[in-house]
């Protein structure tokens, strides 16, 4: 009987570390990929700029990172005074 009770006492020891570990790998999940995420950078053409009522003006945008374009990624315009109008294809910002 005290076997059987040192094996269930062995099991749950193990167990109790197994657990101990996984919390301690997803803990530091987040860390490990905040560490390959990469910074992009926006670049907006012209830079500045000013408008006048009824005029408009095209803004051309473009995602990189490491110098590398991210095609993928959408870029969304928004305006507090006027509109904006996006162009055929809301994906390209090249």
């Amino acid at each position: 009987m005290s076997k059987l009770r040192g094996s269930r006492r062995s099991q749950w020891i193990a167990l109790t570390a197994l657990l101990a570990v996984a919390l301690l790998l997803s803990s530091l999940a987040p860390l490990a990929h905040a560490q390959f995420r990469k910074a992009t950078q926006l670049t907006l053409s012209p830079e500045t700029f000013t408008i006048a009522p009824g005029q408009s003006i095209t803004i051309t945008a473009k995602l990189t990172s490491e110098g590398q374009p991210l095609p993928s990624e959408q870029i969304a315009f928004t305006a507090t005074l006027g509109s904006v109008s996006p162009s055929p294809n809301p994906l390209e910002n090249s």
